[in-house]
């Protein structure tokens, strides 16, 4: 009996220790790779003591996880065919931690919901501490722990030399937004909401202007638009996020360092700049950049050669400085910086295939909700849910740059939200 109690208090010290890490999860992430990546293996390690719980079980058998581990099986696979197995599995043969964390997480939002509004109110903090701390580096040239600006007109603050400020506040953008609508929409819609939104949308435009990351800029500028068509009963918050679209064209406007980056660079980069508008007429478009072309150009390449399982997650680096590959001193890279011509290179068609079909299967909800909801007045999904799905159809988005597929910090961002998904549709029983 004794015993017994031990291990369930043994339980419920575990569950404790790592509520409290999810908790600071959106502080670890702007740390850094390491606590982040931590606290998704403690988790991991964390669901052993609770493989029984019936709950996990079930998720254990669900079609999710099934179709996570036929990824994880490509990844080995592809690996253990690659050029350089040992950098490769390094990345793969733990890759199954995200898949165990999200049940875990799944499991004690289940049990302890509270944590979503804790979650919630700590994202605020960092966001709202990063605004502040942005904002005087942007005017002094410094944060305030005197990291200074590593390149002109990208704000770091905290982030230092790894310019991801912006990719932080666009990716889980979305995401606090339907933790608002879940959290303080449910009673009666008070002024104090509106105004904690709006100051919240417009926090996160500055900054991400501020950094100067175009990539995010434009994931910012997608999460609302999306957000303004899927979003059930949102109205005013609509009007908000409208009018801050309004906002980002007059800021960009008046302000020529941010304009120069953000448009007129892309536009130069591109060869659609006025000058070299008649590149458009000959067919000289430049995708992004003629880094990035080139990065496009050889991982297309190196798909062509190995159609089914590619080279090998992080094996890109490697093929592409041989000759039939490198096509200038622009090609090589660490990674093709577009998901899917990494997973093409890197995987293969049946990983491509996996995570496309993923994305598909994503944009047929959101449609499907949409429709319902024009035609039956009656959503099938929440705002919740909805936010979620329109995170990880920005992280997937095909047409734009990207970071590393595989890198740790990249995929906790991808994995943090879709236990709240599995949570809420299991909830209100749109998932078995």
């Amino acid at each position: 009996m004794k015993l017994t109690k031990r291990f369930y208090s043994f339980k419920e010290g575990i569950i404790n220790i790592n509520k409290s890490l999810i908790i600071l999860l959106p502080f670890f992430f702007i740390s850094g790779p390491f606590l982040t990546d931590f606290v998704f293996s403690l988790c991991a390690i964390s669901l052993l003591f609770f493989i029984q719980e019936q709950e996990i079980k079930k998720l254990i058998n669900s079609k999710f996880f099934v179709y996570f581990i036929c990824f994880n099986l490509v990844l080995l696979l592809s690996s253990i065919m690659a050029i350089d197995k040992v950098l490769s599995l390094s990345n793969t043969i733990f890759y199954f931690r995200f898949g165990l964390f999200t049940i875990f997480f799944y499991f004690i939002i289940l049990n302890y919901p509270k944590i979503l509004k804790k979650l919630f109110f700590v994202f605020l903090v960092c966001y709202s501490i990063l605004f502040v701390d942005g904002i005087y580096q942007y005017f002094n040239g410094h944060n305030l722990f005197f990291f200074d600006i590593i390149e002109k007109n990208r704000v770091s603050s905290f982030f230092g030399d790894e310019l991801v400020m912006g990719s932080y506040l666009s990716r889980f953008f979305p995401l606090i937004i339907g933790l608002y609508a879940f959290l303080l929409l449910k009673s009666e819609k008070h002024f104090l909401h509106y105004f904690l939104f709006l100051n919240f949308v417009l926090f996160s435009i500055i900054l991400v202007l501020m950094s100067g990351e175009r990539t995010a800029f434009f994931f910012i500028v997608l999460g609302c638009i999306l957000i303004v068509i899927f979003f059930n009963n949102f109205k005013v918050e609509k009007v908000i996020l409208i009018s801050a679209k309004f906002f980002i064209l007059i800021v960009l406007f008046f302000n020529t360092g941010l304009n120069g980056r953000i448009i007129n660079l892309t536009l130069e980069d591109t060869n659609l700049n006025e000058l070299n508008f008649e590149n458009l007429k000959k067919g000289k478009i430049v995708i992004f950049n003629k880094q990035y072309q080139e990065h496009y150009k050889s991982g297309l390449k190196i798909f062509i050669d190995n159609p089914i399982i590619g080279v090998g997650p992080k094996n890109f680096r490697k093929v592409c400085s041989e000759k039939k590959y490198n096509f200038s001193e622009d090609t090589c890279s660490t990674h093709p910086h577009n998901t899917y011509i990494q997973l093409l290179s890197e995987t293969g068609f049946i990983g491509f295939l996996i995570i496309f079909t993923t994305l598909i299967f994503i944009i047929f909800l959101l449609l499907k909700n949409h429709y319902r909801k024009l035609r039956y007045k009656k959503p099938y999904l929440n705002n919740l849910e909805i936010s979620i799905l329109i995170s990880l159809t920005i992280s997937l988005f095909p047409f734009s740059p990207s970071g590393n597929f595989f890198n740790n910090w990249v995929s906790c961002i991808y994995y943090l939200p879709i236990a709240i998904l599995i949570w809420s549709l299991k909830k209100n029983r749109r998932l078995k």
